[in-house]
């Protein structure tokens, strides 16, 4: 059962009932979930109550802030640049399945393909610079 069974079980079509300085709720915590609260209860030296509120504070401020965005310098994973070779490798030998040239014919195409990209990404880099620049 989740941290704030009060909050999901509340009906959303009531009107909401005036605001008072505090309010009461009841929240049901699973047995692990209740160690987990008691064990940081006494690793701050408080009350359940007030640890559960600081729970609760900072899943509500962790919700309203923004997701960083990636960094540039961030790299791939590792295990997906393995699978994008793999899926790139089958792709080929399925293509080379097709044509009359047979298995290989990829291997030929390989030099001009390289190129290729070198130019898309020194493209890519001078339009990213340029936009930098303005």
């Amino acid at each position: 059962m989740s941290l704030i069974t009060a909050a999901a079980n509340r009906s959303r079509t009531r009107p909401r009932r005036a605001r008072t300085l505090f309010t009461d709720i009841h929240v049901r915590l699973a047995p692990a979930e209740l160690d987990i609260v008691e064990d940081l209860a006494r690793e701050l030296g408080t009350q359940v109550a007030p640890t559960a509120r600081l729970l609760i504070g900072l899943g509500i401020e962790a919700r309203r802030k923004p997701a960083p965005p990636p960094s540039a310098d961030s790299q791939p994973p590792t295990e997906m640049l393995l699978h994008l070779l793999v899926a790139s490798e089958q792709l080929l030998a399925l293509i080379e399945s097709f044509l009359p040239e047979g298995p290989g014919a990829a291997d030929a195409a390989l030099p001009a393909a390289a190129f290729a990209a070198q130019r898309r990404l020194a493209t890519s880099e001078q339009v990213r610079t340029g936009l930098e620049a303005t």
